[in-house]
């Protein structure tokens, strides 16, 4: 697994790190509970789809330089965050899922923080978004804290969703 460079990223409380095989579990867990994906516009995930999931993810830093980190605090797994970015996307989309134990802890603040940050600097998109379901107030908030604006909706899996844009530092 050394063959594609995926860093470590770091905050006060936080670690930004490679998937792994071991994340399997621990992310089937998480899509398939209720209360962390009733934003989500897919049906909960079967554990062969959960893996093809990673697996693309991973893919994408290989084609891209960037994707998918497991989000890990002192304790271990808390969610999965970082970027898709499908071949008919213009841009990166930045996405995040937190399991229960990580929620209201101020951990997407911090995560988004830091591979938004990481994003800009090293690969210098001149913009990020995010689509955001728009009864998810948090994930909202955790945006326009960050300095992304609403720029509009767009149809995803047949749902409405906001689109939010993370704009380039000057």
């Amino acid at each position: 697994m050394d063959g594609i460079p995926i860093p470590i990223l770091r905050s006060s409380r936080l670690v930004l790190r490679r998937l792994c095989a071991e994340d399997h579990p621990h992310l089937l867990a998480m899509v398939n509970d209720a209360e962390v994906r009733r934003f989500s516009t897919n049906p909960p995930p079967s554990a062969a789809e959960v893996w093809r999931r990673t697996a693309f993810a991973l893919g994408q830093w290989g084609l891209r330089g960037y994707g998918m980190m497991a989000v890990e605090d002192q304790d271990g797994f808390v969610g999965r965050l970082g970027f898709s970015h499908p071949y008919n996307l213009p841009e990166p989309l930045l996405g995040y899922m937190l399991c229960r134990r990580g929620r209201g802890k101020g951990y997407a603040t911090e995560a988004v923080t830091v591979i938004r940050d990481w994003m800009f600097k090293t690969h210098k998109p001149q913009r990020l978004l995010s689509h955001i379901a728009p009864d998810n107030v948090a994930s909202a908030r955790v945006a326009s804290k960050l300095g992304a604006i609403r720029i509009g909706t767009t149809v995803q899996q047949g749902t409405v969703m906001d689109v939010w844009c993370y704009y380039a530092p000057d």
